[in-house]
């Protein structure tokens, strides 16, 4: 099972990168933020000579996806473009529907991120709304099980959300996690959050289709 998670610090992320991973080795990806700065890494199960970046970061980013025989870092969470940077983990539904209608064309309908990313943009491009409204529309379009984080590249606010899937945060950490770990709470399903200086914060109700 594909499982996202975050902290504010490097041995916490590593901690819930292993708890993510479990006893199975699986593919890791990172997105690392360090002020107006960012750096991402996509990481085969196979490798052997990644050393984790000794800089300092205030954000720490992760996706920890099934193995794979060979490496493809386009298909490896996260998704990326000049204004949003993604990462998706579940099951949409209606991803069909989804890329048919709502220029989506040269997404792979097997990536969740990749929906995401082509709705985001769909929107985004119709109303040029405020990250927050953006992600509204896009997720009242998405049908499924899934929880994502979505980090905007202009107003630099990185967001979490979920539907019908777990999501467990430490909201005075900014720590949260699709594995349930020491001292976490589940997040609410339709409910769109920010990281903030002051933790994870509610900022905003979304119409998904909640169970």
């Amino acid at each position: 099972m594909n499982s996202i998670y975050g902290a504010n610090n490097k041995s916490k992320f590593l901690e819930l990168q292993s708890l993510n991973n479990g006893k199975v080795k699986k593919n890791n990806s990172m997105f690392l933020l360090r002020d107006d700065l960012f750096d991402i890494y996509k990481v085969h199960v196979l490798a052997d000579d990644f050393k984790f970046p000794r800089k300092k970061y205030h954000t720490y980013l992760g996706t920890s996806e099934k193995r794979t025989k060979e490496f493809d870092s386009d298909s490896m969470n996260p998704i990326i473009s000049n204004k949003w940077i993604v990462s998706c983990i579940g099951d949409i539904t209606n991803k069909k529907e989804v890329i048919e209608d709502y220029k989506g064309s040269q997404s792979d309908p097997t990536n969740n991120s990749r929906v995401l990313f082509a709705l985001l943009n769909f929107v985004y491009e119709q109303t040029e709304g405020a990250d927050v409204q953006v992600i509204q529309d896009a997720v009242s379009l998405m049908e499924g099980r899934y929880a994502m984080w979505i980090h905007d590249l202009d107003s630099r606010n990185t967001f979490l959300f979920k539907c019908n899937e777990d999501l467990y945060a430490d909201i005075y950490e900014n720590t949260f996690s699709t594995t349930k770990f020491e001292g976490s709470e589940p997040l609410e399903d339709g409910e769109l959050y920010l990281l903030t200086k002051e933790g994870i914060t509610n900022v905003a109700s979304c119409d998904c289709s909640i169970d």
